[in-house]
């Protein structure tokens, strides 16, 4: 369809050829709503910018690389959790560090695909380019089988049908959503699990070291929006 482009005072804009889905309309108009609160967040920062500006000229401490040292410290002593959960990086200036508690509980609430997801993205794709692997994780308080297939360098994992045909995993691991999360986000050993009788093994037990030995370690401090 063909759509005119007019600005507030009704000026033509132009116009433009574009076809677009029930998604692609719903999308865009939530793009378009997430721009307008952008924009308005912005336009009230850059007024408060420029109405402090000779202020912050005459009282702030900058070191030699043009960073605001004092306005940092002042953000610092504000913080409840600065005293016990920060660090300064010397790119980045001040950044807060998550308490460890915090993240354990995030952890623990992750989902089975959750946990899959998050290590599909840790994957080092040359290194684990050869490597073929499948896992079935039998998840017994979810009454549920998920399948991990690891090939070309790619974590592909997804929910088994019951009777639908699939190849045969070369290791079958049955146990709970906590215990997944601790075998394979915990550090929690997969050896002791088995002996513990938290998980049983039908199969070959090592593929889940084989699979952590190709997963990129993350780091939790990657700058967001530096580059």
């Amino acid at each position: 369809m063909v759509d005119e482009f007019r600005d507030d005072a009704g000026n033509d804009r132009g116009s433009g050829r574009f076809t677009l889905s029930r998604r692609g309309v719903i999308g865009a108009g939530a793009a378009a709503l997430a721009a307008v609160g952008i924009g308005s967040v912005a336009t009230g920062c850059a007024e408060d910018a420029q109405a402090t500006d000779a202020e912050r000229t005459t009282t702030d401490a900058v070191d030699p690389s043009g960073k605001v040292i004092e306005r940092q410290e002042q953000v610092r002593s504000t913080l409840p959790f600065s005293d016990t959960a920060d660090f300064t990086d010397a790119d980045r200036g001040f950044i807060a560090k998550l308490e460890p508690d915090v993240i354990k509980s995030m952890i623990g609430a992750l989902t089975v695909e959750q946990v899959f997801d998050s290590m599909a993205l840790l994957i080092n794709g040359p290194k684990a380019w050869d490597m073929k692997m499948i896992t079935d994780w039998v998840i017994t308080d979810e009454n549920r089988t998920h399948r991990a297939d690891l090939h070309n360098g790619v974590l592909v994992h997804f929910d088994k049908i019951p009777g639908e045909p699939e190849p045969p995993a070369d290791a079958t691991f049955t146990l709970t959503r906590p215990t997944l999360i601790a075998v394979l986000t915990g550090g929690k050993d997969v050896a002791d699990a088995v002996k513990s009788g938290a998980v049983q093994v039908s199969g070959d037990p090592s593929k889940v070291k084989q699979l952590k030995e190709v997963l990129d370690k993350p780091d939790p401090n990657f700058a967001i929006v530096t580059p």
